[in-house]
C-alpha cells in the first residue's frame, strides 16, 4: 500500500487552474535552461575550433578564443544562478538536472556538481593532449569517473572531426546551424569504448605495447586434413606412374606439409592499439605496475596526438587524434598503505597532470530539517538518485522518515571517509582511526540493496549486515558501531545494545548487540513528492520576490507561500528529530551507567 506525502506545493496543487499555470511556467523555464546548456556546449566546441584547428601553436590566445572563453564563463554563471530566481526556476532546474543524472548514470556514478566539475577538468586536460593521473582513496569512484570522462572526451573529439572541416568552409554566422547538424549526426553514432588495462605486479613493458609470441608454422598451411589428402591423391595420379615415383611424391609432400615449425610474431597490445587507432585508454591501478616497466611509457607521455612516438621493435608510430590516457591510483599516506602498490618515480609522475578525486561533499553537522545548504550534500543526492525509479518517482517506507534516516546514513558514511583519509578533526575523547572500515559508495550501494526499501529489515540492520559485520578489524567494528549509534542507528528502544569499547577489545557478535530477538514490521511505502525531494537535494528553495498574480489568490486563501510552507514542514521534522535526539542521548547515558 502506498500513499503520497503532502508537499510544499500542496496549496497550489489544490487549485487546478493555479497548478496548471504553475506547471506551464516550470516547463517553459526548463526549455530556457536546456537552451542555456546547449549554448554552453556550442560555445565550448567553437572555442576548441579556434584554439586547436586555427592555430598550429601549442598555446594560443586571441580575440576569438577570448570571446568564446568569456561567453562560457557567463553561461556557467547564468546556469548556476538559475535556480535561485524563484520557486518556478528552482523546480525547473531540479527537474532538468535530476533527469540528466538519472539518464547519464554509469554504474553507480551520479553526475553531481562535484562529478561534473571533475569531468570538465579531465576532458580539458585530455583535449590539450596531456595524460591524467586520477588519484584518490579506495571507493571514491575513480574508475567509473574515468569511463564517464572518456565517453565525454570521445564524443567531443568525434564531433570536432565532423565539425571542423565544415566550419572551415562556412561563415561564422552559420556556425550554430552547422554545429547542430554535426551534433545530431554524432549523437546517433556508436563510439568505440576505451581500451582498458587492469594494473598488477605481473604486467611487463611488453604487455603494454607489443608482445612477442610463437606461432605454429607449416601445419598443412591452414588446409584441412581432407583437402591435403585430396591434393596428394591428385598429385599421385598426375605424376606417379611407378611405385618409386609415388614415393618421391609422398616425400616431397611430407616435406612441405608434414613438418611443424614455429615463427615469432608480434601481438599488438592495448597501449599500441589505442595510439594507432586513436582511441582512449584507461590504465587502472597504475601504481600496482612495477616502476621499471612503467618507464616504457615515458616517450608517449611527452608526446601529443599528431606527433610520433617511438615504440621498441616497431619504430616511429603516429599518435592518432582521439587518443587520450587516464591512469588511476590510490593515495598512500603514513597510516594508509595499499598492499601491492608502490610510489611512482617523481620523474615519471611529473609527466602526468595529477588530479585528486576525493569522496563526494557532504555535511556531517547539519540536521535534516536545518540544512544550511542542501545542494552541498552530494553524497545524499547520490543515495536518493539510486533509490529513484527511472520514471522519476520516489517511494520510501514512511516517506520523509526514511529521507531523514538516509540523510544520517550519508553523514555517517562521510564521517568514516574523513577519519579514514586523516581529515577528521574532533574535540571529543573518541579514539578515531579506521584502518579498513571506510564506508565508500560501493558499500552504501550494498547497504541499500540489503535494505531493499525496508521490505524485511530496517536501515540499522541493513547497515550492520551490509557493511559493519563484513569488516575484519575489531577496532574498526567497535568504532563504526559507536559512530552509527551517535547518528541515531542501533537505538536501545529497537532492542540494540551498543557500548563503547576500548582499543584492542574484541568486537561484539550480533547476538551480543541484541537485548531481544529482532522483530520488524515494514512501514507502508509513501511517495515523496518530487518537489519535496528536489528541495532537499538542490536547495535552499528561494523565496518569491513578488508572488505572481496567478498564485496570489491561492496564497491569500492559504495564508502561506511555498517557502513558509516548507519551513513549517521542516519545523515539524525538527521536532521529530529533537525527540529522536533525546532518545539517543538517553541510550548513551544508559550505556555509560
Amino acid at each position: 500500500m502506498t500513499k503520497q506525502v503532502e508537499s510544499w506545493l500542496e496549496p497550489v496543487k489544490k487549485d487546478p487552474e493555479a497548478f496548471a499555470w504553475f506547471r506551464k511556467q516550470v516547463e517553459d523555464k526548463k526549455e530556457v535552461l536546456e537552451a542555456l546548456l546547449e549554448d554552453l556546449a556550442y560555445t565550448k566546441a567553437i572555442h576548441r575550433y579556434y584554439a586547436k584547428r586555427k592555430s598550429k601553436e601549442r598555446f594560443v590566445s586571441n580575440a576569438k578564443t577570448r570571446k568564446y572563453a568569456l561567453d562560457e564563463i557567463l553561461l556557467r554563471d547564468q546556469i548556476k544562478d538559475f535556480k535561485g530566481i524563484d520557486p518556478i526556476h528552482f523546480l525547473a532546474y531540479g527537474e532538468v538536472f535530476f533527469q540528466k543524472n538519472q539518464e547519464a548514470r554509469h554504474s553507480n556514478l551520479v553526475l553531481t556538481a562535484y562529478v561534473r566539475e571533475a569531468i570538465g577538468r579531465i576532458t580539458d586536460v585530455l583535449h590539450r593532449g596531456d595524460a591524467v593521473f586520477l588519484r584518490g582513496h579506495l571507493g571514491t569512484g575513480k574508475t567509473e569517473l574515468a569511463y564517464e570522462a572518456m565517453e565525454v572526451f570521445s564524443f567531443e573529439v568525434h564531433l570536432d572531426q565532423v565539425l571542423w572541416p565544415l566550419l572551415d568552409k562556412a561563415q561564422e554566422e552559420d556556425y550554430r546551424e552547422i554545429y547542430q547538424r554535426a551534433y545530431d549526426q554524432v549523437q546517433g553514432e556508436s563510439l568505440p569504448s576505451p581500451y582498458f588495462i587492469s594494473g598488477n605486479k605481473d604486467i611487463r613493458a611488453s604487455d603494454l605495447f607489443i608482445e612477442k609470441s610463437l606461432k605454429l608454422k607449416g601445419a598443412l598451411e591452414g588446409k584441412s586434413i581432407q583437402k591435403a589428402y585430396g591434393e596428394l591423391e591428385a598429385l599421385r595420379e598426375e605424376l606417379g606412374k611407378s611405385q618409386g615415383e609415388k614415393e618421391v611424391v609422398n616425400q616431397l609432400y611430407s616435406m612441405k606439409y608434414g613438418n611443424f615449425g614455429t615463427e615469432v610474431i608480434d601481438l599488438p597490445k592495448e597501449v599500441y592499439l589505442a595510439i594507432k587507432e586513436g582511441r582512449p585508454l584507461i590504465i587502472d591501478e597504475l601504481n600496482a605496475i612495477p616502476m621499471e616497466h612503467l618507464i616504457a611509457l615515458n616517450d608517449l607521455l611527452q608526446k601529443k596526438p599528431g606527433e610520433s612516438v617511438y615504440i621498441t621493435g616497431i619504430g616511429q608510430v603516429l599518435i592518432k587524434r582521439g587518443f587520450g590516457l587516464i591512469a588511476t591510483g590510490n593515495i598512500s599516506t603514513e597510516s594508509i598503505f595499499y598492499e601491492g602498490t608502490e610510489d611512482l618515480n617523481p620523474a615519471f609522475s611529473s609527466r602526468f597532470i595529477s588530479l585528486e578525486y576525493d569522496y563526494l561533499p557532504q555535511s556531517i553537522d547539519d540536521r535534516f530539517a536545518k540544512m544550511e545548504d542542501p545542494g552541498k550534500n552530494q553524497l545524499y543526492q547520490v543515495l536518493i538518485s539510486l533509490l529513484t525509479g527511472q520514471d522519476g518517482r520516489l517511494y520510501l517506507p514512511g516517506g520523509l522518515k526514511s529521507m531523514e534516516e538516509l540523510y544520517r546514513l550519508a553523514q555517517l558514511a562521510k564521517t568514516t571517509q574523513l577519519i579514514f583519509s586523516n581529515r577528521w578533526y574532533d574535540n571529543g575523547d573518541m579514539d578515531v582511526e579506521l584502518r579498513e572500515g571506510v564506508m565508500s559508495l560501493r558499500h552504501l550501494v550494498r547497504i541499500l540493496e540489503e535494505w531493499a526499501f525496508g521490505e524485511k529489515i530496517d536501515l540499522s540492520m541493513a547497515l550492520y549486515q551490509g557493511f559493519i559485520s563484513s569488516n575484519h578489524n575489531d577496532d574498526d567494528v567497535n568504532l563504526l558501531l559507536e559512530l552509527a549509534a551517535n547518528y541515531g542507528f542501533f537505538k536501545s528502544s529497537d532492542g540494540w545494545t551498543v557500548k563503547r569499547r576500548g582499543v584492542g577489545e574484541p568486537a561484539p557478535l550480533k547476538e551480543e548487540l541484541r537485548s531481544r530477538p529482532y522483530h520488524y514490521l515494514p512501514l507502508d511505502l509513501e511517495e515523496v513528492a518530487r518537489e519535496d525531494f528536489l528541495a532537499l537535494l538542490f536547495g535552499p528553495l528561494p523565496q518569491w520576490e513578488e508572488v505572481p498574480e496567478e498564485l496570489a489568490s491561492v496564497y491569500q486563501g492559504q495564508g502561506v507561500d511555498p517557502v513558509e510552507f516548507l519551513d513549517f514542514k521542516n519545523r515539524l521534522q525538527d521536532l521529530e528529530e529533537n525527540t529522536s535526539l533525546v532518545e539517543r542521548l538517553g541510550d548513551r547515558d544508559q550505556d555509560e551507567v
